[in-house]
């Protein structure tokens, strides 16, 4: 196992975008941007082990406090963000199904399943022709629900009535 040694950090003129010239440090500050807490960041850097808990949480203030080191946490959180929103958008238009691509598939299993090889597939087409109808608004499924009361407002003899006439139901 190797670790990079604790430089402590010093102020040098980076230019915007470019890495820090101590892998550690670039490490932590992206470890930073990621949400990782301080400590976390810094073992995950790989910086050699502080003798003690207090001397890793100086070593990590001192990080923290460094002005290129914060400048590559708002740099890496920026393309972050940007990564992800690229993501999302990517999943999102891979997600997207227009109502005309669902037309087509679905005729074309309608007509699959009206002209097959040896026997129509009936059942298949109506399907299909279903899954039209619903796509474009043309039928509505309904279901009527009726609820007579509910299990919060029912009297403890109204319960165990219902659970008596369940009961009896189920055996």
């Amino acid at each position: 196992m190797s670790f990079i040694v604790w430089v402590h950090p010093v102020s040098l003129k980076i230019p915007r975008g470019r890495s820090l010239p101590c892998p550690g440090q670039e490490a932590f500050a992206r470890a930073i941007a990621e949400g990782a807490r301080p400590t976390a960041a810094y073992e995950r850097a790989g910086f050699e082990p502080a003798p003690s808990e207090r001397e890793t949480i100086i070593r990590c203030k001192a990080l923290i406090r460094a002005k290129q080191i914060r400048r590559r946490v708002a740099e890496w959180k920026v393309e972050i963000l940007e990564a992800r929103a690229k993501s999302a958008r990517s999943k999102e238009e891979a997600e997207t199904v227009t109502t005309g691509e669902l037309t087509v598939m679905l005729k074309r299993c309608y007509t699959t399943a009206l002209e097959g090889l040896e026997t129509p597939q009936v059942s298949a087409a109506v399907t299909a022709a279903m899954g039209l109808a619903k796509l474009h608004g043309r039928l509505t499924e309904r279901h009527e629900v009726s609820v007579t009361q509910t299990l919060a407002v029912m009297s403890d003899e109204d319960l165990d009535a219902l659970i008596l006439e369940l009961s009896a139901g189920a055996s």
